[in-house]
């Protein structure tokens, strides 16, 4: 009789369809590489599908209300509700006990309900939920009292995720794992304690995208990221209080991972995930070089910040490089702010 999986994780709606929800790739991809078993479920994308185009309108960014609405969300739970509970019956059969949500601020009203209709069918389910969408106690307390086994906060989730899973493997306390709020008899959740962001992105293995039906997704196109974290401190801005300060990885290792997307996927297109491209500009610029060394041709777009190191010779690289788009953030005109 096969051993139980460690670990089912899950993205529930709504979530962008153009592509797999990078987060969920790399948990499993460093999960597995700590030696744990793991399914994916991408319930974003399922019920997307099965919704049919009439509805595909309700996942762009532009219509929100009826995701993160707390009197809206019981309609459009009502709206999707068949491949929903289908896909809740999916999570109940699931030979494992224990459920981790990525969760972001869209998503977080829906989280919440797949974890409630799951529970309901499997009592002793244990559901974590880590994500950008719980990165202070408001977003915590956002969710039922007690309905959340868990909640990861701050870098390195991964790394989070592996402890953990560690301790539950051997029937230990959760209870004092670094980047963990574990539930309390009461209701309560423990204290916190930080976990330190890693220097070196280099050691975390990259997501392969081996678990998702790429045919199920609106474009040909596989989500990048070069770095992690942000040197800046914006108030409006979340990642620096979830994500750490700013590190990055190797051209050397970002150019690997896109020769094995372009072995194993076919895929010559992308989306870098980052921030801000051009805060570590020499690496990129590196990159780019490298990727016009290699000869293959692909396409890829990226955020960046209005700088004036972005010369017309950089942007010319980028370009010979790939680089269709650039999406520049304005931020704020004002330095109190950023």
């Amino acid at each position: 009789m096969s051993e139980k999986l460690d670990i089912c994780l899950v993205m529930c709606p709504p979530y962008g369809p153009e592509s797999p929800p990078l987060s969920l790739a790399s948990l499993v991809e460093a999960v597995r590489h700590k030696g744990f078993t793991a399914h994916v479920e991408d319930v974003n994308i399922r019920v997307f599908r099965a919704a049919g185009e009439e509805h595909h309108d309700q996942w762009s960014m532009d219509i929100k209300e009826q995701w993160v609405w707390p009197t809206r969300i019981g309609k459009t739970w009502e709206t999707y509700r068949e491949p929903l509970e289908a896909c809740i019956d999916d999570l109940a059969s699931v030979d494992t006990d224990t459920y981790g949500f990525s969760c972001h601020s869209d998503n977080r009203l829906m989280t919440q309900e797949v974890i409630r209709h799951l529970k309901r069918k499997k009592p002793d389910a244990f559901c974590i939920v880590g994500g950008m969408g719980v990165v202070s106690n408001t977003d915590m307390s956002r969710f039922d009292r007690g309905l959340v086994d868990a909640f990861v906060f701050g870098p390195e989730g991964e790394n989070t995720l592996c402890d953990l899973l560690d301790k539950r493997r051997k029937g230990e306390s959760i209870v004092g794992v670094p980047g963990v709020f574990a539930l309390l008899p009461g209701g309560r959740y423990s204290e916190l304690t930080e976990r330190k962001a890693v220097e070196n992105l280099d050691v975390f293995p990259w997501p392969t995208f081996e678990d998702f039906d790429l045919s199920m997704y609106t474009t040909p196109n596989l989500p990048l990221i070069t770095s992690r974290g942000c040197r800046s401190r914006c108030l409006f801005c979340n990642d620096r209080v979830l994500m750490g300060p700013q590190r990055n990885r190797t051209a050397e290792n970002i150019l690997e991972e896109m020769k094995y997307h372009l072995e194993h996927q076919g895929v010559r297109d992308y989306s870098f995930n980052d921030l801000q491209l051009n805060y570590n500009l020499e690496e990129v610029d590196k990159l780019c070089r490298m990727i016009v060394e290699w000869g293959e041709e692909v396409r890829w777009n990226c955020n960046m910040i209005i700088s004036e190191s972005l010369t017309l010779d950089i942007l010319k690289n980028f370009k010979a490089a790939g680089c269709h788009t650039i999406t520049l953030g304005l931020e704020s005109g004002s330095p109190k702010i950023v």
